[in-house]
């Protein structure tokens, strides 16, 4: 497990790992800046984390989990706070949120993590978007927006960044009832919330 932890001396905030069979846990980042928000990659082989480092607005990282390699800046293009939601099955992207742009709100940007690494914008629309999910076969993203004046949930296709088709464009589908606390099924087919405090499952039907 990853968390971040606040250092009794110093009161920084930190990157911890926790090895639970073996009750060892190893700080992982020694930066003065905060660093929080730690997200593995599906291979276990990398964290990417938020931090702000360069300027008063959090930017994203990754580091090895080896613990051998330093941290990586990937992401500092908007003066806005940036936090990874969630990383890909095949480890090719990154879903991150971006917060408070005076037009657009909370955002949703697709980070690749081959070639060139540079973040595309997946919804922006004038309302808030957080809280992204990845299916596990990468068909599909679920994520809560206040479209309709309080957050629903919502779940939309997932298409390649490099495709012309407008992800404003795609069907979708809303959960009226809102919810929150996404977690998908294996095969991608259907997923768990929480809604009014009950467990609810929803199958997607292409």
């Amino acid at each position: 497990m990853a968390t971040d932890r606040i250092d009794d001396q110093s009161r920084n905030t930190d990157l911890w790992l926790y090895d639970f069979p073996r009750h060892i846990a190893t700080r992982f980042t020694f930066n003065p800046a905060r660093d929080f928000n730690p997200l593995w990659s599906a291979s276990g082989d990398r964290i990417v984390f938020s931090s702000a480092r360069k300027t008063k607005h959090t930017d994203l990282y990754v580091k090895g989990t080896s613990g051998s390699s330093q941290e990586e800046l990937l992401t500092n293009f908007v003066d806005q706070d940036k936090y990874p939601e969630d990383w890909s099955a095949d480890g090719r992207y990154v879903l991150f949120t971006t917060t408070d742009h005076p037009k657009t709100k909370n955002d949703l940007w697709i980070l690749p993590m081959v070639g060139e690494r540079k973040p595309i914008p997946w919804l922006q629309t004038e309302f808030n978007e957080q809280s992204a999910t990845f299916s596990p076969d990468m068909r599909w993203i679920a994520y809560l927006s206040d479209e309709s004046g309080k957050f629903e949930l919502y779940v939309q296709p997932f298409i390649q960044p490099d495709s012309q088709v407008q992800t404003r464009s795609l069907p979708r589908v809303q959960f009226s009832t809102g919810g929150s606390g996404v977690k998908w099924r294996n095969d991608g087919r259907a997923f768990f919330y929480t809604s009014n405090d009950k467990l609810m499952m929803a199958e997607i039907r292409p």
